[in-house]
């Protein structure tokens, strides 16, 4: 009888975006469930509840099997005729595409990174657009409890979808603790100075923009270097080779944590003028690592950083150049004064208050 009670007070947890994705996302949601494993029952990675994230082959396999179903709900007039999962206790959503797998219910709580595939469709292929359209579509009749990784993000989703939920909710991620200290491994062909910019490589992060800055602010000709770290996503081919022709720049791929520190400890500034973030975790950790940010201006990054990172238009590639420029050149007092402040700023972002709201969310949709 106990053991009956105890999974009642339990929620599961949507953990498809595991099996694809090493990114920021990931990590802010396999926090959650280590914190909160008495709250959870089980964890689903597509059909498949498991106790920890499968082998990387099996991973792929059941990843791919979620996107045939996703796309064939999305795209086939046969695919509202498939079944839907239905679970009796409240499910976590950590993306709102895996909505359109399950029965979503009232007590349900969906977890929004950014509304990208609506906000800026350009960046993203037609078919991504349309499966997060028909998720929110979804979500805006059934009403879940819905979470955000910033104000940006909430702000965005309510403009088009309105605040008529049980609950609207910012948690912001906590930093890493995997780079928080530790060893330092330098990468391959390690430069001298260099300015760094970490995040997965495509259209999304301007990686464009900022290869041709770099190029205009002549840095290079100073010995300095521009290193790109991450994985790809959409974008990626055109940004690795306009990345290969330019002089100086180095792309590292993934990277492990120890050489991560090793990049943020060595470079002379971070570079993150993005077109879209849900929250921007790199930017944070850099700032708690050290680095002062050049980051896009009124974005979720500036939320993030606040004021005292250097900010330039995404779509200026001559105010990143000079923001480029004014990292690479800062003097120390100016350093060390904007250091102060942007730290302050995402001392914000603590473990403790990210896991306590996160807690606090999933027993209010128990007691839902």
């Amino acid at each position: 009888m106990q053991l009956a009670q105890d999974n009642r007070r339990r929620v599961d947890f949507e953990f498809t975006l595991a099996l694809n994705n090493a990114t920021g996302k990931y990590f802010i949601c396999q926090e959650v469930i280590d914190n909160c494993k008495d709250l959870i029952q089980n964890v689903w990675y597509w059909r498949a509840p498991l106790k920890r994230l499968p082998p990387r082959l099996i991973a792929r396999i059941l990843g791919r099997l979620a996107l045939i179903e996703v796309n064939f709900r999305v795209r086939s007039r046969f695919g509202r005729f498939l079944p839907l999962v239905r679970l009796k206790r409240p499910l976590v959503f950590t993306d709102p595409r895996e909505t359109l797998l399950y029965d979503l219910k009232g007590n349900d709580v969906v977890l929004c990174h950014d509304m990208g595939p609506l906000t800026h469709a350009e960046l993203y292929d037609p078919l991504t657009r349309l499966t997060y359209e028909t998720a929110f579509d979804k979500i805006k009749k059934a009403k879940p409890f819905m979470v955000f990784v910033s104000q940006s993000s909430q702000k965005s989703f309510a403009a088009l979808y309105g605040k008529d939920y049980p609950l609207m909710t910012v948690i912001y991620p906590p930093l890493r603790l995997g780079v928080a200290g530790g060893a330092e491994e330098p990468i391959k062909d390690a430069p001298r100075r260099f300015l760094l910019s970490v995040g997965a490589v495509g259209w999304r992060k301007n990686y464009l923009r900022s290869l041709e800055a770099f190029t205009k602010s002549k840095l290079g000709d100073e010995g300095f270097q521009y290193v790109i770290c991450g994985g790809p996503e959409p974008g990626f081919e055109a940004v690795a080779e306009a990345a290969a022709r330019t002089p100086n720049v180095i792309t590292t791929g993934y990277v492990s944590d120890s050489q991560l520190r090793w990049l943020y400890a060595q470079a002379s500034g971070f570079v993150l003028p993005s077109l879209l973030e849900g929250f921007g975790l790199p930017a944070a950790e850099a700032i708690s690592r050290g680095l002062v940010p050049l980051l896009s201006t009124g974005s979720a990054l500036h939320e993030v950083a606040g004021d005292s990172a250097i900010l330039a238009d995404p779509l200026d590639v001559d105010a990143i150049a000079e923001g480029m420029r004014r990292l690479a050149h800062m003097d120390e007092g100016e350093r060390r004064k904007r250091l102060q402040d942007l730290q302050k700023s995402v001392s914000r972002f603590s473990r403790e208050q990210a896991m306590a709201a996160w807690r606090s969310t999933l027993q209010a949709a128990l007691a839902a």
